[in-house]
């Protein structure tokens, strides 16, 4: 059966399913890695939200992602104001939900802090151990629909 021409087609076949199906067994995986939002991400968003509304430099200083730059402390407390009026966080894959910060190679994670009146948004991404890293923030004063 398998030593005629159409046997050999069927085995290329079904070598070819294997294939296909394995590649596409670990694009899932890389991506489920990359989109899954890391408790890591969503308690620094928190802990980097409610240390701007309470204007605490130390505590921005000493946050572990943000490694103590000094430049990146400064641009949260002047976005300071925008939080007081409260604030609601959330993470999102990079590309998701309408939020977009760099290319999706550079920045997994997006740490969402939606205010009255604009989003900041804190861009992450995993090392190769799985380790959450700060890459960049951005504020946009057009508040999120709600």
């Amino acid at each position: 059966m398998f030593g005629n021409p159409e046997g050999a087609r069927m085995r290329s076949r079904v070598a070819v399913l294997a294939v296909a199906t394995t590649l596409s067994v670990v694009a899932v995986v890389a991506v489920r890695q990359r989109s899954a939002a890391p408790p890591e991400a969503i308690a620094a968003t928190e802990r980097v939200a409610a240390a701007v509304v309470a204007s605490d430099r130390t505590a921005l200083a000493v946050e572990p992602l943000l490694r103590g730059d000094a430049g990146t402390v400064d641009w949260l407390l002047r976005h300071q104001p925008a939080l007081v009026g409260g604030y609601r966080v959330s993470v999102v894959r990079n590309g998701a939900s309408g939020y977009h910060l760099l290319s999706e190679e550079l920045v997994y994670h997006l740490g969402v802090i939606d205010t009255p009146t604009g989003t900041m948004l804190l861009g992450f991404r995993s090392t190769a151990d799985g380790a959450l890293v700060f890459v960049t923030a951005s504020f946009s004063d057009f508040p999120a629909a709600r």
